[in-house]
């Protein structure tokens, strides 16, 4: 949508006769301007003249320059997925990934700038894979047993142990214990960032 707007007018050394055709232009550009993803001028009784009706984001490519006392939202194409997502700059100038998921069994999702992951294994040992790597850092993850109904119920108590040194962006170690009984099968959460 282009809006057209004519600049520098009414002009002083001109006749208002002559510049009111352009004037009008100017003052109808503003309202379609303002229409434009909100609610305009004389809406219906009721309706919240002014306020947003929808929000627009175009890829600004890279981030924008930090303002003291400001947050920005923006949007740009992530790496994390690699598609346009919402992002936030606050006033000390630290970008936070705000968007973007993939909702499944075994999946990922950006929260406040956090990145969570989940998901199911049935190893008694060895190294989990994450569904994406962590761009920053890994910060914890934990896991919870479970049992696939009541007949494959663990004979015997089996615990899940998470190597916490063994944290890499990409992947951590588990290791189940207990006496012998049906395959394990674990829950787990990690996030990071």
């Amino acid at each position: 949508m282009t809006i057209n707007y004519n600049l520098d007018i009414p002009d002083g050394p001109h006749n208002p006769s002559v510049d009111q055709p352009m004037m009008k232009v100017n003052t109808n550009a503003i309202q379609t301007l303002v229409s434009v993803d909100h609610y305009g001028f004389n809406a219906a009784s009721g309706t919240p003249g002014g306020y947003h009706k929808v929000i627009h984001q175009l890829d600004q490519a890279t981030d924008p320059t930090t303002i003291a006392s400001t947050n920005q939202l923006y949007a740009k194409v992530a790496t994390i997925p690699a598609a346009l997502q919402l992002f936030s700059k606050n006033a000390a100038g630290t970008v936070f990934q705000m968007t973007g998921s993939l909702r499944s069994q075994t999946g990922w999702g950006w929260m406040a700038g956090v990145l969570h992951q989940w998901g199911i294994s049935t190893t008694s040992s060895g190294t989990i894979l994450l569904p994406v790597t962590f761009p920053t850092a890994f910060l914890t993850v934990t896991a919870t047993s479970g049992y696939n109904g009541p007949g494959n119920v663990p004979a015997a108590f089996q615990t899940i142990f998470v190597d916490y040194n063994s944290l890499t962006t990409s992947s951590f170690n588990i290791t189940v214990v207990g006496t012998a009984g049906p395959t394990p099968k674990f829950f787990w959460h990690a996030i990071g960032y």
